[in-house]
């Protein structure tokens, strides 16, 4: 259902609209979480581990996280530049929406009553401060371009171009195998890295729950044909990709030591009971693994709960 309001009038001014919302941006609250959480053992027995066999051919991912709010009204044409950059990305491009902030993602009575935030989605925007840079917003990969590691999303598509052609194999590779046991409502997650060249640094990989198709309120702006800017209230908006969770500690477990080698591999094993509103046909696992010193993404993967 939609509902839909005038509230500005005719030809309001541009930039008068950019300041007042970059105003509205610059005011939210930082929420500081710990950056740890306990990890669940898996059922090995339920789920037995496979043999991973490392893919020395595989190809290089981005990762594009959008920090957004459901009573952000700029937020819909951010949501949907992911999601047609993962539509048309070849599997080579990881969307994750992370819901922050006490401005725009915290429940509004009585039309936004749902809070979609978490905690690791709120540890995320108190290190790379996105919300306060303003939403929309967003990082591909994480990577600082031009001393800014925060990304507009009309910049999404240019800068995961950048970082696939300058190098479009991977050098390291991540394979998910994911297990869910219905009957206990519990994911269980093995995640295999396997280094394809040296790579000097310190390494952690971070894994977490997304999910798509999660049907709630959005607020959305647009204009009509005078020049109007309309306020819809969207009640069966189609949130995708939206970060539910992490099985690891927010920021991750370590991988290796201080400059790992070609051909070292490891499997980090992950369990947890997952939370009844969610759905396990649209959730994913996504694996990250970075650089530990400068947060810079090295390579991620995604896989279904249910394949």
């Amino acid at each position: 259902m939609l509902r839909m309001n005038t509230i500005f009038q005719k030809n309001f001014p541009v930039i008068i609209t950019i300041g007042i919302v970059a105003g509205m941006f610059t005011a939210c609250d930082k929420i500081e979480y710990p950056y740890g959480k306990k990890i669940e053992l898996p059922d090995t027995v339920a789920c037995p581990p496979p043999q991973f066999t490392p893919n020395t051919a595989a190809a290089r991912t981005v990762l594009v996280e959008d920090y957004t709010g459901h009573t952000c009204g700029n937020c819909p044409p951010a949501a949907d530049v992911l999601k047609q950059m993962v539509d048309g990305g070849g599997g080579k491009i990881i969307g994750m929406a992370v819901h922050c902030g006490a401005t725009y993602a915290a429940p509004q009575l009585p039309d936004y009553p749902e809070d979609h935030r978490t905690p690791v989605g709120e540890a995320f925007d108190a290190q790379f401060g996105v919300s306060s840079a303003g939403q929309p917003n967003g990082m591909v990969n994480r990577k600082v371009f031009s001393g800014n590691r925060v990304v507009f999303h009309s910049n999404w598509v240019n800068r995961a171009n950048q970082i696939l052609t300058a190098n479009p194999n991977a050098d390291v590779d991540i394979q998910i195998s994911n297990c869910y046991v219905s009957s206990a409502q519990k994911i269980v997650s093995y995640v295999y890295v396997s280094f394809l060249k040296n790579m000097p640094g310190n390494y952690k990989l971070g894994v977490y729950v997304t999910e798509d198709h999660v049907i709630a309120d959005q607020k959305k702006y647009t204009y009509d044909d005078q020049g109007n800017l309309i306020t819809l209230h969207i009640e069966d908006y189609d949130h995708m990709h939206m970060l539910r969770g992490s099985l690891s500690t927010f920021f991750g477990e370590q991988v290796g030591g201080t400059d790992v080698s070609q051909g070292f591999s490891i499997r980090k094993d992950f369990s947890q009971t997952i939370n009844t509103i969610w759905n396990p046909q649209n959730c994913h696992v996504v694996a990250v693994l970075y650089n530990a010193d400068t947060f810079e993404i090295v390579q991620s993967a995604e896989a279904k709960f249910i394949p």
